[in-house]
């Protein structure tokens, strides 16, 4: 069989075997592909990037923890800022707790402002914020507003959400989504370790973002987002589309608190479907493990997890490659039977000239070619017995082979 012949054969074999192999996995092939394969490392991707992320929050946010409550170097722990509490403090102290909060904010660009709210909710020991917080000014000292008359003019937190029923904040880390900003509240023991407000640092989410950034704590492609409920519980989202922001938050919001059910996309108990738009799309989250104070979540269309078109047919043209260059393989493991033939005449003859040559110091080549000639009979069987079984089929084929190659052996 010639190469070209082994290629048409190939292919036509290869057609076939690719169809019917097309036609029996058409519905589980590529699917099975795409689940066992390429959507499991798509998932363990996108969990790498996020818990990284998630990482690097817990790190920032626990610096700032450290710079305000360290027990030797911390903001609340200084005596200067427990003088807040004192009608009269002294000049040296006052200088002391604003040098020091100016520090505070100079080293955290994303502190906006600082609170410090008696226990009762109410009165308000100072503030940052003079414009809307300060009531009147007597001489260098500030009288404040009661909190609950700036929480109502200014749209500021709920002090009932933040405080528990013992009037100590029932948690240190608050989401406030309406001013796209981060607050961590601080109960404060003072006067003989006895409670008595508590301090609220208040943090903008788009400079905080950008201390990430510039940390490397987070990627600019992250589109770092906050999102809130009612009561100020909430997280950061990642990957946020830009249309239908609020059917989005929605959803996320639901399905952080547990309300939301859906069938995820893979086995995996951190990734639930939260919306299908108009066009069909949907869209997943993957959400960060272990996170306790706060969310983590990573939005993702569920086309990231299926494998592209371009994808599957490269697939396909693998395996019709690979059917094609086996067939092609075994094609030719299967010797010529042409070449083969013509091998043993030559071997056989060359053999008979050489036992000549050995034999004899003068040769007569007409004699020679006489005597090769005459055991013309004697040559066929050997070559018939070399061939096997196959030798029934090449009869004729044996015989003309033969003669031409005894022409050009006697001619020379």
């Amino acid at each position: 069989m010639t190469s070209g012949q082994k290629v048409a054969f190939s292919t036509l074999f290869s057609v076939a075997f690719f169809a019917a192999f097309v036609f029996v996995t058409k519905t589980d092939f590529i699917p099975e592909i795409e689940k066992r394969f390429y959507t499991q490392a798509k998932v363990q991707q996108k969990e790498t990037e996020l818990n990284d992320v998630a990482r690097g929050l817990d790190s920032y946010i626990q610096n700032i923890f450290s710079a305000l409550q360290n027990d030797k170097t911390g903001y609340l722990n200084s005596a200067a800022i427990s003088s807040y509490l004192s009608q009269n403090p002294a000049e040296s102290e006052t200088i002391e707790r604003r040098n020091i909060t100016e520090k505070l904010f100079y080293d955290y660009p994303a502190l906006k402002g600082i609170r410090f709210i008696d226990k009762n909710g109410v009165n308000i020991h100072f503030s940052t914020y003079d414009r809307q917080d300060v009531l009147k000014h007597v001489g260098i000292k500030k009288f404040y507003k009661n909190y609950s008359d700036i929480a109502e003019e200014y749209n500021e937190l709920d002090i009932k959400k933040i405080f528990t029923e013992k009037t100590i904040p029932s948690k240190s880390l608050f989401f406030d989504e309406t001013k796209n900003r981060i607050i961590l509240v601080f109960p404060v023991n003072w006067l003989e370790n006895v409670y008595a407000g508590c301090f609220l640092f208040y943090f903008d989410v788009k400079t905080f973002t950008d201390e990430l950034l510039n940390d490397g704590y987070v990627k600019f492609s992250d589109n770092l987002q906050i999102l809130s409920d009612e009561n100020y519980n909430g997280g950061f989202v990642i990957g946020l589309p830009n249309e239908e922001t609020q059917t989005f938050a929605d959803a996320i919001k639901k399905s952080w608190a547990g309300s939301k059910k859906s069938t995820p996309i893979v086995s995996n108990k951190n990734i639930e479907s939260i919306v299908t738009q108009k066009d069909g799309s949907s869209w997943v989250m993957m959400n960060a493990k272990n996170q306790k104070e706060y969310k983590v979540g990573f939005v993702i269309p569920n086309s990231y997890f299926e494998l592209p078109t371009e994808l599957v047919y490269l697939i396909y043209f693998v395996i019709f490659t690979s059917l094609f260059l086996v067939i092609f393989l075994l094609f030719s493991l299967k010797r010529d039977s042409v070449y083969v033939l013509k091998r043993k005449i030559r071997k056989i003859q060359y053999g008979i000239i050489k036992e000549y040559l050995d034999n004899q110091e003068k040769i007569e080549w007409k004699n020679v070619a006489h005597q090769l000639k005459a055991r013309n009979e004697e040559i066929t069987k050997e070559i018939r017995k070399s061939l096997g079984r196959k030798s029934k089929f090449k009869s004729s084929e044996i015989e003309t082979k033969k003669k031409k190659s005894w022409t050009e052996v006697i001619d020379v």
